[in-house]
C-alpha cells in the first residue's frame, strides 16, 4: 500500500500502522518516502533507477533518530550521486555482504550507545549491561568469530564457538589496571549468557538487512546451575557471626583488613533482599528514612521504589558518610566493588575451626544472589503475598494493578518489610524469630 503527502515531523508521527508495510511518498522530493511497518517503527527511504534503469530502494535511516530535514539533505545528496552514475544501494549491499562478525558486532555496539537497541522494559540498555556486553564481545566473540563474513556464518560455526568458550579456549589473564588483572574463565556459564548476547547482535542485523538469517536460533544453551539456595535461621546466625567477626579483625595496620563499608553492604543485602548493584550504586539521596523507603534512580529494572524495614534502616544510619554514595571506596569514593572477594573472606570466617577439610561450611553453598532469594523465601513463609513481595524486591510484574504498586509505597508495604527485616535480623542475631508477617491490604478487602 502507497499513498504520498508533504512529510513532515508531525505528519509522519500521525501516521498509523497497518497490517502490511505502508509507503507514503513525499511530494515535494521524488523517490523519498517513509516504510510504515506493522509494529509502529518508521524508516525512511529512496527509491530510484539506475543508469542502467533498474529500479532500487536505498533505506536512510529510522525516524524520529534521523529527522526529516536531513532525510531530505540525505535523499539529495544520493540522487546527485546517482545522476553521475552511482548506485548507493548496491553499494551499501556489497559493503554489508563485506561486513565480518567483528564489523556486525561494532556497528551494533556503536547503535546500543545511540540508546537504539532495548531492553528491559523497552528502556535502552544501561551503561553497566553496554560495559558486560562489550566485554564479552572482546574476550570471545571476537577473538573465535570476529573475523568470518557476518553473512556467512552458518550453525556450525555458533556451535564451535559455544564448544570454545565453554571450554575454556578463550581464557586469559586481563590487565584491568594499574596493578590489576582479571582471569577471564570462559565456562558453560559464560557460553549461555555470550550466545544470548550474540543471538541478539544477529537478530539486530537482519532486521538491519546484514544478513539474511540468524544462525544462533535452534543451538541449545547449557542448562543453568545458578543456586538459590535459601539461608536457614542457623546460616543467618553463622552470617551474623562471620561479619562480626570480621569487623572485629579490621586495624589501621592490617594490609588485609577487610573494609568496613563493604562489610555493611553485605548486611544491607541481607536485611533487604536488594541486587549487589543496587548495594553498590546506592546514594544517600535515595533513602527516605523518614518514611521507610528507598528511591532508586538507576536499578537494574530501571527507576524503582521500595519500602525498607527499620533494621535496615539503622543499620544504614550507623554508617558514616564519606560521600554521595552510601558504601563509598576507592579514589573516587564511589560504590564499594569488592564484593565478591568480601563474601568469601565471610564463607571462610564462617566455617567453624575444628570442621573437616574436605566438609562443607554453613555459606558455602551460599552466593550474595542467595541472600535476594533468602529474603523473598522468608517473606513468603511468613504469609506475604506475591504481589508484596515483588514490590519489597522492586521485581518486575505485569498488569495495571501491579504497576501501581510498583510506584507507591504505602503502610502495609512497609510494615510488611519492617517484619521481614526484623526477622532476618534477628536470625542473624540469633535471636529465635516468631514473627508473622500479615497480608494488610488483603485483610482490608
Amino acid at each position: 500500500m502507497a499513498t504520498a503527502m508533504k512529510l513532515t515531523e508531525r505528519a509522519i508521527e500521525a501516521l498509523e500502522p497497518g497490517a502490511t508495510d505502508t509507503f507514503v511518498w513525499d511530494l515535494e522530493l521524488k523517490g523519498l518516502g517513509v516504510r510504515l511497518f506493522p509494529s509502529g517503527t518508521r524508516k525512511f527511504v529512496l527509491q530510484y533507477r539506475t543508469a542502467g534503469g533498474q529500479q532500487r530502494r536505498l533505506g536512510l535511516g529510522s525516524f524520529p533518530a534521523l529527522s526529516c530535514k536531513r532525510a531530505r539533505e540525505l535523499a539529495k545528496i544520493r540522487l546527485g550521486e546517482i545522476i553521475e552514475g552511482a548506485d548507493p544501494s548496491a553499494a551499501k549491499s556489497a559493503y554489508r555482504a563485506a561486513m565480518t562478525v567483528a564489523d556486525l558486532c561494532d556497528a551494533y555496539f556503536e547503535a546500543a550507545e545511540d540508546g537504539l537497541i532495548l531492553g528491559r522494559r523497552g528502556l535502552a540498555k544501561k551503561a553497566s549491561t553496554l560495559a558486560t556486553d562489550k566485554g564479552r564481545i572482546n574476550r570471545h566473540i571476537k577473538p573465535v568469530l570476529g573475523s568470518l563474513k557476518a553473512a556467512d556464518v552458518k550453525r556450525a560455526n555458533i556451535e564451535a564457538f559455544k564448544s570454545a568458550v565453554a571450554t575454556g579456549k578463550t581464557a586469559k589473564i586481563e590487565k584491568t589496571k594499574a596493578r590489576g588483572r582479571a582471569v577471564v574463565k570462559g565456562g558453560k556459564g559464560t557460553a549461555t549468557r555470550t550466545l544470548g548476547l550474540l543471538g541478539g547482535i544477529f537478530t539486530w542485523g537482519l532486521a538491519q538487512g546484514i544478513v539474511g538469517s540468524n544462525p544462533v536460533l535452534g543451538v541449545k544453551r547449557f542448562a543453568g546451575r545458578q543456586r538459590k539456595a535459601m539461608l536457614t535461621l542457623a546460616q543467618y546466625r553463622a552470617l551474623g557471626d562471620a561479619l562480626a567477626k570480621l569487623e572485629a579483625l579490621r586495624t589501621t595496620k592490617d594490609k588485609e583488613r577487610h573494609h568496613a563499608l563493604g562489610l555493611a553492604a553485605i548486611r544491607f543485602l541481607a536485611l533487604t533482599g536488594a541486587r549487589r548493584g543496587d548495594a553498590v550504586d546506592l546514594k544517600w539521596a535515595w533513602i527516605d528514612a523518614p518514611h521507610s523507603t528507598l528511591r532508586l534512580g538507576d536499578s537494574k529494572t530501571g527507576e524503582s521504589v521500595r519500602p525498607i524495614g527499620r533494621a535496615a534502616i539503622e543499620a544504614l544510619e550507623g554508617l558514616t558518610r564519606v560521600s554521595g554514595h552510601v558504601f563509598a571506596a576507592g579514589p573516587d569514593l564511589a560504590g564499594y566493588q569488592g564484593l565478591p572477594k568480601l563474601w568469601k573472606a565471610l564463607q571462610a570466617a564462617a566455617r567453624p575451626e575444628d570442621l573437616p577439610a574436605d566438609a562443607e561450611g554453613p555459606l558455602d553453598a551460599i552466593t550474595l544472589h542467595s541472600l535476594r532469594h533468602s529474603f523473598a523465601g522468608h517473606a513468603d513463609e511468613l504469609g506475604c503475598s506475591m504481589p508484596t513481595i515483588a514490590a519489597m524486591l522492586a521485581q518486575a510484574m505485569g498488569g495495571v494493578t501491579a504497576g501501581y504498586i510498583m510506584k507507591r509505597v504505602d503502610r502495609p508495604l512497609v510494615a510488611s518489610a519492617d517484619r521481614v527485616t526484623g526477622h532476618i535480623d534477628r536470625a542473624m542475631r540469633g535471636i529465635e524469630s516468631v514473627a508473622t508477617v500479615h497480608d494488610l491490604a488483603a485483610a482490608r478487602g
